[in-house]
């Protein structure tokens, strides 16, 4: 009986320790709108463990780094799953963000 617990959690522990890290674009990097933005990750940690099966979004944000510091803008990948690769590619609205720094 415990095995058919501690088995299931200790998958659990695995795919948490998985860890997604940005190649592209580069911290800091300017954007505008009217731009093609390329995104690129890489898997870290026991990547081996996570299910091709697992959904992600990817958006574009405007702001801080902190929660409730940013607002999102567009949605660069909706739906996406392991399986599909570690970079997508979407345009940027023309008339999207504003004027400001980190708009």
């Amino acid at each position: 009986m415990k095995t058919q617990l501690l088995l299931p959690l200790t998958q659990l522990v695995l795919c948490a320790s998985a860890t997604i890290e940005f190649a592209v674009p580069a911290a800091g990097a300017i954007l505008k709108g009217g731009d093609t933005l390329n995104v690129e990750w890489q898997q870290l940690g026991n990547n081996s463990d996570v299910s091709d099966a697992v959904r992600y979004d990817i958006l574009l944000c405007a702001g801080g780094n902190d929660e409730g510091s940013f607002d999102p803008l567009m949605s660069i990948a909706k739906g996406r799953s392991f399986a599909q690769g570690n970079s997508v590619s979407a345009p940027i609205a023309a008339d999207i963000g504003g004027n400001e720094p980190n708009a």
